[in-house]
């Protein structure tokens, strides 16, 4: 947020931000507070009290446009970029620029990018752009050479506890070591565990199986997993969410912080295999392989791995 006040105040700052890390991380809102940088003329940088930065947070500003895919793979078509053209052609109305907010741009096809690509190369003076995606990876490299990427991280534990009791009230602490293991310290991802019924089932069931890893219980694994034979969606999640809480632990660990109960019995090496199963078990699923067959080869190399 300096660097990018600072780059606003001194009129630096990029016609093309790329802000790339997972959901739940605040790439949105990010986003919006940097269209409001740009476009605020009380204050260099913002002020984020004035009408024009007021309304750009609320999504009601004519000077911000906002294009994204929701639907996953290749839901960002070529033809919202056309019409982002064709507007980028028109003159700011109350501001000096225009920015145009490109949101799931992991989702842009193939022919979208290029599309945006024209524009990219040869901007109006006025207009800027700023992507979100989960991976740079899944942009062209003629896209990612055009912009300025900024990584947006997770919070720090102690970040994540103070935004959390201010988000939740200071009841919230009880859950919040569980909530910060589980979610890594995305705030946006953690909010949502503490709010859904259904996504506390897939945390328990992540616990449940870093017991089971713990006790080189097979038979329990198997009977978790059983529980999310018809919810492919329901496995990925606690599979997530179980790698989320080992890795959590694990850089605790190497930190020299108290976090050993979680990971007591499981060693660094077997860590590594662990992440790299679920991983793997992970891509298997989003390849739509049978669903009871890869949870039953996930057991048992889970298994393998724990009486190594």
């Amino acid at each position: 947020m300096q660097t990018l006040a600072g780059l606003c105040a001194d009129g630096r700052l990029s016609h093309a931000i790329l802000l790339e890390g997972e959901g739940g991380l605040g790439k949105r809102r990010l986003a919006r507070i940097i269209a409001a940088m740009a476009l605020c003329k009380e204050r260099p940088g913002g002020c984020m009290a004035c009408d024009s930065c007021k309304n750009v947070l609320a999504d009601n500003h004519p000077d911000v446009e906002i294009y994204g895919g929701e639907g996953g793979a290749s839901s960002f078509h070529i033809e919202d970029i056309r019409r982002l053209r064709q507007h980028a052609g028109v003159l700011p109305n109350q501001a000096d620029k225009k920015v145009f907010i490109l949101q799931n741009c992991e989702n842009m096809t193939t022919a979208a990018q290029n599309a945006l690509l024209k524009v990219l190369e040869e901007p109006p003076s006025y207009c800027m752009f700023i992507l979100t995606a989960k991976n740079r990876n899944a942009l062209l490299s003629t896209i990612l050479s055009r912009v300025i990427c900024f990584q947006v991280s997770e919070l720090s534990r102690r970040e994540f506890m103070d935004a959390l009791a201010k988000l939740l009230g200071p009841e919230a602490a009880a859950d919040g070591d569980k909530l910060y293991e589980v979610s890594g310290g995305n705030l946006g991802l953690a909010l949502r565990m503490a709010g859904e019924e259904k996504v506390q089932r897939q945390m328990e069931a992540a616990g449940q199986l870093l017991d089971a890893i713990k006790g080189a219980d097979e038979f329990a694994m198997l009977s978790i997993c059983a529980k999310f034979e018809r919810d492919k969606e329901g496995l990925m999640a606690v599979l997530g969410y179980l790698r989320r809480k080992i890795t959590t632990a694990m850089e605790g660990r190497l930190r020299g912080e108290a976090s050993e109960a979680t990971l007591r019995g499981i060693s660094t090496g077997d860590v590594l295999g662990i992440t790299d199963l679920i991983d793997a078990t992970l891509q298997s699923l989003e390849r739509n392989q049978n669903l009871g067959l890869t949870s039953t080869l996930f057991c048992a190399s889970l298994n393998n791995i724990c009486n190594g």
